[in-house]
């Protein structure tokens, strides 16, 4: 998976359990389908052209007469007992058993047919051959090979019965048989750890709240009146000394100029 999770807040565990969860849901579902569209377009452009493959399966090259100018003409094939061809359209469904013909006479491999197409002979098959150690020996004789590898183990369980099941199923399937949703929180929080935090915590008023708050708010206005009230006070008598001051200063004054001018009579 390549998309980018984007969130505008750090996930808990839960929600980024939920966010994978979604997304591998969407990858489950999507992956097969576009795999599907793109092999199918392959075949189909494959069968459209009516493009020959290495193992000619498709068409059969004929040489014509002089009458016919010496063309080279191809003829499409037929299995299924000459019934079917692979000019239909449809011609996926076209199989025929995958015989080797040895000089001891024909081989033919279980469960491994042959189309108008290798691709659709492929996916018609089954992989029966690889659980029997006899079937693995008489491939490694047919491709000259010294190494005959080991038979599977038909024990095993699995989802699927790959003895009965197609290889064409299995391809559909992605080879895949269980899909594992596992989410790693430490590296994601490591990965987009935050820069801050803010934590914000919604609690109702109760009675000791609001009495706390009422004292509070009470020593409070207590303390700034006092404060307000002593420096009022202290620059009253301030004040007032120093008018104080004044007027004795003019009374003295006063007092002066009338005594020199009694003294001047």
């Amino acid at each position: 998976m390549s998309d980018a999770l984007v969130s505008i807040e750090t996930l808990t565990p839960k929600s980024l359990e939920g966010q994978v969860a979604l997304a591998l849901n969407i990858l489950i579902q999507q992956t097969p389908v576009t795999f599907h569209h793109t092999l199918k377009f392959i075949r189909d452009a494959l069968r459209s052209n009516q493009l020959q493959n290495m193992f000619m399966t498709t068409w059969e090259i004929a040489f014509t007469t002089a009458a016919e100018s010496y063309i080279v003409a191809t003829i499409p094939r037929s299995y299924n007992n000459n019934t079917c061809s692979c000019a239909a359209l449809f011609s996926p469904s076209c199989w025929r058993p995958l015989d080797f013909v040895l000089n001891n006479g024909i081989i033919t491999i279980p469960d491994f047919v042959g189309g108008c197409l290798p691709v659709d002979g492929l996916r018609q098959s089954t992989l029966e051959c690889l659980f029997d150690s006899a079937c693995l020996f008489m491939l490694s004789t047919l491709l000259n090979s010294s190494m005959v590898p080991p038979s599977l183990n038909a024990s095993i369980v699995t989802q699927l019965p790959y003895l009965t099941t197609t290889i064409g199923s299995i391809i559909d399937e992605l080879f895949v048989e269980e899909w594992i949703n596992t989410s790693n929180f430490s590296a994601y929080y490591q990965e987009c750890s935050p820069r801050l935090c803010r934590v914000t915590l919604n609690e109702n008023n109760n009675v000791i709240y609001m009495i706390t708050t009422l004292l509070g708010f009470y020593s409070g206005l207590t303390l700034c009146l006092r404060f307000i009230i002593l420096r009022s006070f202290l620059a009253f008598k301030t004040v007032r000394y120093f008018r104080q001051k004044r007027r004795e200063n003019k009374t003295n004054v006063a007092f002066r100029n009338k005594t020199d001018q009694s003294t001047e009579i």
